[in-house]
């Protein structure tokens, strides 16, 4: 084997006596914070979050520096491209002047709410229920998709980190599953880039 790598065999034997440098050493106990922490959260974060992450946790680190560990390893989060929207007949009927037109930034929380719905008929529509807690609607332009963009984001991304990751045999498995997905981890543990990579729950701790 020497022989074939142009290695003294000397050199090589001398090689094996040596200690780990400490370099080698910070980079195997990295690529196993990295890769445990790509574990916990279920391949739904990449480099940017679990930079924050270990950061968190006392551990300094740089994005490049984990996405440099996650190509080495062959392993990307998951990532999916932007929605598609194709407007239906019920999307162009009982729609709201448009109040927030696109201001989607708000000081503080529970000042803006976004919601879309699937359609279920019944006799009353969402909107009497919004009325009867006091929430103002607020739609953009018949047919169009992007005044209602973050919500549309939001389904983009329990898409790609939950729904095309498992398979459900039954209704009540995938609503167990959709509950934990946004109530434990989307609401309360998962770093958001819009909120300063803190969650939702956290966000709004400081602004009370």
């Amino acid at each position: 084997m020497c022989r074939v790598l142009k290695v003294s065999a000397s050199g090589y034997y001398r090689c094996l006596g040596r200690d780990i440098s400490i370099r080698v050493l910070r980079r195997q106990i990295m690529e196993e914070q990295v890769m445990d922490t790509f574990a916990t959260y279920k391949a739904r974060y990449g480099a940017p979050r679990i930079t924050r992450e270990l950061n968190a946790l006392g551990t300094p680190c740089s994005v490049n520096y984990v996405a440099n560990i996650l190509k080495h390893n062959g392993t990307r989060a998951r990532n999916g491209k932007a929605f598609k929207y194709t407007p239906r007949t019920e999307a162009m009927t009982g729609v709201a002047d448009n109040l927030l037109k696109r201001r989607f930034n708000a000081d503080g929380p529970n000042q803006k709410w976004s919601t879309d719905i699937t359609y279920i008929w019944v006799r009353d529509r969402y909107q009497a229920q919004m009325e009867r807690h006091g929430c103002s609607p607020s739609m953009s332009r018949k047919g169009n998709c992007w005044g209602n963009a973050v919500m549309e984001s939001f389904f983009s991304r329990l898409k790609v980190e939950l729904i095309y990751a498992e398979q459900y045999r039954t209704v009540e498995e995938a609503k167990s599953r959709i509950f934990e997905y946004v109530e434990v981890f989307y609401n309360r543990i998962r770093r958001h880039s819009a909120l300063g990579y803190v969650s939702p729950a956290e966000y709004e701790r400081k602004c009370v």
